[in-house]
């Protein structure tokens, strides 16, 4: 790729002015994500949860029971925001509980709740713990929805932030592109850094675009979706059918349902469940088929009153659109590809710091260049002394 001589001076200053503009964005939003790469992993190192021995004395409560429990303990919650749970993952786990959204980032919390008693363990901020502050400040800049917004405008000036720089030093031969490999031995600084800035651009472009394109993605999701779903001829998602109680009739406890969806590719894991809050509203229920994979999910949605199947949603075969639409999320964070994806987002997360360093460096090195240039190139000052006027003798 090549450019003009005219442009490429207006392509360098637009370079330096989007790097301005964004860099410590860019920089935050970088750092941010390669820590909420590994999140999962050192999660539970900094923030334990806590656990208690069942008593073998006392059997534990049912999952309708120990809802119910719940629900007594937090009588000021809306039921709506104790629908979300996350099932213990091991023998001592509690049940996980998001109440009220991630965008509320000031008021969103999460309890836990032990597993045999549903006796509440912990409620607190999610922004109050190390892991729930970090999402939220990548998510929302700690702004709600504003914040969430202003993150996909600057990403879109982020992707001509990279675009510009590798335009003005894209290899244009063969021989060229395996040189970026080869870095300079013996060179001046300002020639290493020059280097770095540029190679390392190079290497992690490829990442850096998947990483801030889906997540510009993600925040204009709305106005997207119906573009994707048009341009891959895929239809919109349909609801599963409306759920009419009938009279008095109860529902099932939630362990029947459970049971019906485990049946369902037994070989995936439930993970989590939206427990029905209103009359009309199902039980919904996730599973997993592992950690790796970026179509690993299913969704079923069942009526709570007869156990009826109403709707499986298997990311694997959903249409193109939902399946571009249901990786978004996984291909941004790296939760894909096991340990060598996660490396590798988390090396990319740290080349904006990088790029933003040796840029700063290279732009104070051209400015004193060019005040010396300017120096050395200045006229000399003419002595005033020798062309004054002596005098009367």
């Amino acid at each position: 790729m090549r450019i003009g001589v005219r442009l490429r001076p207006w392509l360098f200053r637009a370079h330096l002015v989007l790097g301005l503009t964004v860099g410590l964005w860019f920089v935050l939003m970088g750092l941010t994500g390669s820590l909420l790469v590994f999140v999962r992993s050192w999660q539970p190192i900094t923030e334990p949860s806590p656990v208690t021995k069942p008593n073998p004395e006392r059997p534990c409560l049912s999952l309708s029971q120990a809802m119910a429990r719940i629900r007594e303990q937090l009588p000021d919650v809306p039921e709506k925001d104790l629908a979300r749970i996350q099932l213990p993952t091991g023998s001592n786990a509690p049940y996980r509980l998001q109440i009220g959204e991630h965008s509320a980032v000031t008021t969103v919390r999460e309890a836990l709740a032990d597993r045999c008693t549903g006796t509440i363990l912990q409620n607190k901020r999610l922004i109050d713990t190390p892991a729930g502050f970090l999402l939220l400040l990548h998510l929302y800049l700690l702004l709600g929805l504003t914040g969430e917004r202003i993150n996909g405008v600057l990403g879109i000036v982020t992707v001509g932030l990279l675009l510009s720089g590798i335009a003005l030093r894209w290899p244009p031969t063969v021989t060229a592109m395996k040189a970026v490999f080869a870095f300079p031995r013996n060179a001046s600084l300002r020639r290493q850094l020059h280097e770095w800035h540029y190679r390392t651009g190079l290497l992690a472009l490829p990442v850096l675009l998947l990483i801030v394109g889906t997540g510009i993605s993600i925040v204009f999701r709305e106005e997207l979706q119906p573009i994707l779903f048009a341009m891959t001829r895929t239809p919109p998602p349909t609801k599963p059918p409306p759920i009419v109680p009938s009279g008095d009739t109860p529902r099932l406890p939630a362990e029947r349902l459970l049971k019906i969806a485990a049946q369902i590719e037994p070989s995936a894991s439930i993970e989590r469940i939206v427990y029905p809050t209103r009359p009309d509203a199902p039980l919904v229920v996730r599973k997993s088929r592992g950690e790796t994979g970026l179509l690993s999910r299913i969704q079923i949605t069942l009526d709570p009153y007869t156990g009826q199947v109403l709707q499986i949603e298997d990311e694997r075969t959903a249409p193109i659109g939902r399946k571009i639409v249901r990786s978004l999320t996984r291909l941004h964070f790296g939760w894909w590809g096991g340990s060598v994806s996660q490396v590798v987002y988390a090396l990319a997360g740290g080349t904006p710091l990088l790029l933003m360093l040796t840029g700063a460096v290279k732009y104070a090195e051209r400015r004193k260049a060019r005040a010396s240039k300017r120096r050395t190139n200045a006229p000399p000052v003419a002595d005033t002394r020798m062309n004054a006027d002596p005098g009367p003798k």
